[in-house]
């Protein structure tokens, strides 16, 4: 698992003859974007939050050297700190199950709370878990930036535990 997402990192990013980097620990979803930002920034790259918390703003490089050094630094973050392979895992029938209950209460509810609703009807639980859980009461909401973060925070779209029993 971890050589293959090692060589799939390197081939994203064009690094023909990628370094053996050792992994330093397992990360969770949660954890990435503030994990990578933090091994970035050590490296020497100011890499930022993207407004919502869950990803990360790479600096904007012109010179090629530069880009080609920012790869490798990305490269070498991404193999230190995998994501969990539960996490890489399509879920489950059951955990769609999960799934579809959380969004359409839980998640429903939470954002709700933070000043967000959804008009449009959820799909039906079949059609959900026909659909790999496609559906988020995300897609259907246009967020304030300066919300971004609160809300994702606040209301996660998945939660960990759909990933604990994926069977």
């Amino acid at each position: 698992y971890l050589d293959a997402n090692a060589k799939s990192f390197a081939d994203q990013l064009g690094i023909a003859d990628p370094p053996d980097i050792q992994p330093i620990r397992l990360i969770t979803l949660n954890e990435w974007a503030s994990t990578q930002i933090a091994c970035l920034n050590e490296a020497g790259f100011d890499a930022t939050e993207t407004p919502d918390g869950q990803g990360v703003s790479y600096p904007q490089l012109t010179d090629s050297t530069l880009k080609e050094s920012l790869n490798l630094a990305i490269y070498t973050c991404e193999v230190q700190y995998p994501t969990q392979q539960k996490y890489m895992t399509p879920l489950s029938d059951k955990g769609l199950e999960e799934l579809y209950e959380y969004r359409t209460g839980e998640l429903l509810s939470c954002l709700e709370k933070e000043g967000y609703s959804v008009e449009a009807a959820p799909p039906s639980q079949t059609v959900f878990v026909q659909s790999g859980g496609a559906w988020s009461p995300f897609s259907e909401i246009s967020f304030a930036e300066e919300d971004l973060k609160r809300v994702y925070t606040a209301c996660p779209q998945t939660p960990d535990s759909v990933y604990d029993d994926n069977n």
